[in-house]
């Protein structure tokens, strides 16, 4: 093939527009994307906060909204009935008009699509403009099977972040064929263990030397911070001045207030004082600086960023089976049992009780990311697909 002689554009898509753990992963890619050989350029179904924070970082963002009942976000448009799931089919049948059509008319030489909504909102139109489709498997989660079907039919490359993203779906095995796997990744500059967190501490009135325990992510069920908070008691038993910060919004397809539902159970279990609901945060590298123990008990995940974040702070992790790719269970972390309140604690308290093997575990932790999770070296397996996709030579 002969020697392009401009960045081969790549447009990315996200369908829920928000600076979720996926959405702020993306940005990573965008960030550290080679702009000697690729130009990024956004398309996205709807606004949110996603679309600035691509803007700042010189990838324009193009909104194309799809019509009724296309528009819904996560279980509502599953729910909407045979009447609106046909409408649904129409809308989709309309959008991957329009989607080709906009590829098109930009010279998209590929279309990156952000989880699974996006693959299948997207990447028909791209099917239909002969575009190359990677479709980046970032949760693993119980779908329907024609979703998975749709998502696996327009893509050329499947793109998950661990072997067993797809350990709920029961073609698992014909979909890894199909896989190269991408760990997640962190900026080993923003996230070391020389920031400094004692801002974060007097700006929230922590006492002196009170432990800390951090969780953070999109407040959903699913996190498991009901699950912190029940842990907190006997926590709180050992150590009076315990706290436990808890940073992340609500979820843009989420209509619960989860939010005010942990604010009733803090109050419920009498550690309402001790627990501090930060809201979104623009700080995280100083708010994992600030704590002694990170800590998340998920139900399901894909391999949470801020849990390797929080490794690359040097940070202990106690988490679930859910959130621990990436931790070694009593090397750089814990991994204790699901929905089990009792095992956090005893976990938390065993690592505050013994600070040399908090020092060593985070010592652990951080070497494990250095090593496996740098940002710039996945942003190169990033482009190294795409390259192939594109039918070039990644060493040229």
């Amino acid at each position: 093939m002969a020697a392009r002689t401009r960045p081969a554009r790549v447009a990315f898509c996200d369908a829920y527009a928000a600076t979720d753990g996926a959405g702020m992963m993306l940005c990573e890619i965008v960030r550290h994307l080679d702009r000697a050989r690729f130009e990024p350029v956004a398309v996205l179904p709807r606004d949110g906060a996603l679309v600035e924070r691509l803007r700042a970082l010189d990838c324009p963002v193009e909104l194309l909204r799809p019509d009724p009942p296309l528009d819904r976000l996560g279980g509502r448009l599953l729910r909407v009935g045979p009447t609106g799931k046909l409408r649904a089919a129409l809308a989709l049948h309309r959008y991957a008009s329009r989607m080709s059509a906009w590829l098109g008319e930009r010279h998209v030489g590929l279309l990156h699509c952000n989880q699974t909504r996006a693959a299948v909102l997207a990447g028909p139109g791209a099917r239909r403009a002969r575009v190359p489709v990677v479709w980046n498997v970032r949760i693993q989660e119980r779908l329907p099977a024609p979703i998975v079907r749709l998502a696996e039919h327009c893509a050329t490359r499947i793109v998950p972040l661990t072997e067993d993203s797809f350990a709920c779906q029961p073609r698992a095995r014909q979909l890894m064929g199909r896989a190269t796997v991408i760990a997640n990744a962190v900026d080993l500059a923003r996230f070391a263990p020389t920031v400094d967190g004692s801002a974060v501490r007097a700006e929230l009135d922590l006492p002196p030397g009170a432990p800390i325990i951090m969780s953070a992510g999109v407040l959903a069920p699913r996190k498991g911070f009901g699950v912190l908070m029940r842990a907190l008691p006997p926590i709180i038993g050992v150590h009076p001045d315990a706290r436990l910060l808890i940073a992340g919004g609500r979820a843009e397809a989420d209509r619960r207030d989860h939010r005010a539902e942990l604010r009733a159970l803090a109050g419920e279990l009498g550690v309402g004082g001790s627990v501090h609901l930060l809201g979104r945060r623009g700080d995280m590298p100083a708010l994992l600086a600030a704590c002694d123990v990170f800590a998340l008990a998920s139900t399901h995940e894909g391999q949470p960023g801020v849990v390797l974040e929080a490794m690359a702070t040097a940070r202990p992790v106690v988490v679930t089976p859910a959130a621990a790719a990436g931790v070694e269970h009593g090397r750089s972390g814990m991994v204790v049992p699901e929905d089990d309140p009792e095992a956090v604690a005893a976990a938390v308290l065993d690592l505050l009780a013994r600070p040399e093997r908090v020092r060593e575990m985070g010592r652990a932790a951080r070497r494990d990311i250095e090593e496996h999770h740098e940002v710039r070296a996945m942003v190169r397996a990033y482009e190294r697909v795409y390259l192939e996709l594109l039918g070039e030579d990644a060493a040229g």
